[in-house]
């Protein structure tokens, strides 16, 4: 299940597309960067989160192009 307290973010890109970017956990926690793998989106689960949290992690990821609302090249 998707976690309920995960931050969806757009950022343009220099090439204009957007990305989406997830945030999750908690705000000052150490970032760890998440790839799902391809294809898919950085959508983080809950139990995901909960885990990473319990060790001050925080969340961070980014769907790949085309993926979620991330736009394709």
């Amino acid at each position: 299940m998707t976690d309920p307290h995960a931050t969806p973010h757009q950022i343009t890109t220099p090439d204009g597309r957007l990305l989406d970017l997830w945030l999750a956990g908690p705000p000052d926690g150490d970032p760890l960067v998440f790839h799902s793998g391809t294809p898919g989106a950085g959508v983080p689960f809950g139990w995901h989160v909960r885990n990473l949290a319990e060790r001050n992690l925080r969340y961070v990821s980014a769907s790949r192009p085309g993926y979620g609302d991330s736009t394709r090249r």
